[in-house]
């Protein structure tokens, strides 16, 4: 080890980096809590839906977003738990998911920097690599959106760095007594945290198979998907599906058959791999299927001695395929991200450990145009950030004025009426009715449906009459097929703030005809509480 690298003095690299984290999420956050004059939101109402199945595990010890029912509506096992275990400690605050996120990045650039110096990059080469993950994953977005996407990304990193150092080293002690026992913990926490973790497990898995490390292989892949296996049963024991319906809803699914497997390649992975729609987090992740090779290829050479580098890029590559073909993108740029996140890191450090090969690129001019590709392939990264920033503070202000508002009115009005409804987490957090929910993520029945392609207007109208559904906020979509059920529309409430991700209306419907007239005078009444932004329209 050298003098330098011994003398090095983290605490100002730190310090750069968690001011580079910090700023922006300041200056977001303060713009938002001035519009929502307190309010804490999030970028999608989808935190309320973890919060939701805390409330009820720490209330009611029910797992689901109602007291009514057992509903496997999220897909982290881990993080509910998490918020509930805080709801309880500390009480129900719904700024505890953003704490939750923010002390997990933080943790993340420490971690990451102890790393990074542990691979005897400098500082001016750790600055660069963790100013590069938090402004291109990017990190503060993650925060504010209050989901487990930076966890996930925490975990990953640690789960593919221990691996991959194992896979280096193996043979010796210390690999065989520390590192494989890190390794399984992780492995469960990864698949506990998403359930997208079991796309590096499924690659870690067979790069030891590969290496005829039989009996590791089989221990990890078992003990990781422990969680998944037993909250499944769990979950069908109290009448639910073995998966989450968030990850059924969402998620491509596996062929079965032949027609199926062919539609899942030209209609599922052609397209994901070779569409040229315009969506930065739909380039990004193919981006880093050729900046990994192409980073490899060119520094392969000079870091032959660093085995653990060259393991760690074989398993983010195939995670990255992986997840494009069974995975999702996208949805506010936080699916991709853990993943984005993970090239970030070692592309970075690997560049900067290693020299360029003379031997395969003996020429200046050769050596110049992979690297002008490879600049040119980081460009999208950079505009998917923008978007990422340019966007966060009109989706909080649009989750505040849409689905918040909408969950206050009816928890002021009809805080114990059943309501059908789209989107799940504020209503269902903040309201006490069985609502039906028409996306599927907070009734099982639904899913099923949805799923089996039986969920037709009778269908609907049967589930309704069940519950004693009497009220109805729907987005268009959902509203347009039950027309035909001669609900009476009383009003859309409509947000000035509009994001492309997102949709822009509710609809509001009695489906008991004779509360139009008291829906409509509510609305009157809550309207005061409203600002310009949001416009209610009426109808006849």
């Amino acid at each position: 080890m050298s003098k330098y690298h011994e003398n090095i003095n983290p605490t100002w690299v730190v310090f750069i980096a968690v001011s580079a984290l910090l700023l922006p999420i300041f200056i977001i956050e303060m713009g938002v809590l001035k519009y929502t004059k307190g309010v804490w939101t999030y970028i999608i109402e989808d935190p309320f839906i973890h919060m939701s199945i805390a409330k009820n595990l720490v209330l009611h010890h029910i797992w689901g977003p109602t007291p009514y029912e057992f509903c496997s509506s999220s897909s982290s096992i881990l993080y509910p738990i998490l918020i509930a275990l805080l709801f309880k400690v500390f009480g129900f605050y719904t700024i505890i998911p953003f704490a939750i996120n923010l002390i997990a990045s933080l943790v993340l650039i420490i971690i990451l920097q102890r790393w990074l110096n542990q691979n005897r990059i400098k500082p001016i080469g750790q600055i660069f690599i963790l100013l590069s993950l938090i402004f291109l994953t990017p990190l503060p977005v993650l925060v504010i959106l209050g989901m487990e996407h930076t966890l996930h990304l925490l975990i990953s990193f640690l789960f593919i760095d221990y691996l991959a150092k194992y896979l280096g080293s193996y043979g010796s002690d210390v690999s065989d007594r520390y590192i494989l026992g890190k390794i399984l913990v992780l492995g469960c926490l990864l698949t506990s945290i998403r359930y997208e973790g079991v796309f590096i497990i499924v690659i870690g898995f067979s790069i030891l198979l590969f290496r005829k490390l039989y009996l590791r292989s089989l221990l990890l892949l078992f003990i990781s998907i422990a969680p998944i296996v037993l909250f499944g049963f769990y979950s069908i024991s109290k009448g639910g599906l073995f998966l989450p319906n968030s990850v059924l809803m969402k998620s491509s699914g596996i062929p079965h058959d032949l027609i199926s497997f062919t539609e899942f390649i030209s209609e599922g992975v052609w397209v994901k791999l070779y569409s040229t729609a315009y969506n930065w987090s739909q380039i990004v992740p193919k981006q880093t299927l050729l900046l990994l090779p192409l980073s490899y290829v060119l520094f392969i050479a000079s870091s032959r001695n660093k085995m653990y580098y060259h393991f760690g890029i074989f398993i983010l590559f195939g995670t990255i395929i992986t997840h494009i073909f069974f995975g999702r993108m996208g949805w506010f740029f936080r699916y991709e991200a853990y993943f984005v996140g993970l090239t970030i890191i070692y592309i970075h450090s690997f560049i900067l450990t290693s020299k360029i090969d003379n031997n395969i690129f003996s020429w200046e001019w050769s050596k110049m145009i992979l690297i002008s590709i490879g600049l040119f392939l980081v460009i999208p990264f950079i505009f998917r950030s923008w978007d990422a920033f340019r966007f966060t503070s009109d989706a909080c202000k649009y989750t505040f004025n849409r689905n918040y508002l909408v969950g206050m009115f009816l928890h002021e009005y009809y805080d114990n009426t059943n309501t059908a409804i789209n989107d799940l987490g504020v209503i269902a957090y903040y309201n006490k009715g069985n609502n039906l929910d028409f996306g599927g993520l907070g009734n099982t029945d639904v899913t099923k449906s949805v799923k089996g392609n039986y969920n037709t207007l009778d269908f609907y109208c049967k589930k309704l009459e069940e519950r004693k559904v009497t009220l109805a906020v729907l987005f268009d979509e959902y509203c347009l097929p039950l027309q035909k059920a001669r609900w009476v529309k009383v009003a859309s409430w409509h947000s000035a703030y509009h994001i492309n991700y997102f949709n822009t209306d509710f609809q509001l419907y009695a489906i008991d005809s004779t509360l139009a007239l008291e829906l409509k005078h509510n609305l009157n009444s809550f309207k005061s509480k409203l600002s310009d932004d949001i416009k209610i329209q009426y109808y006849n």
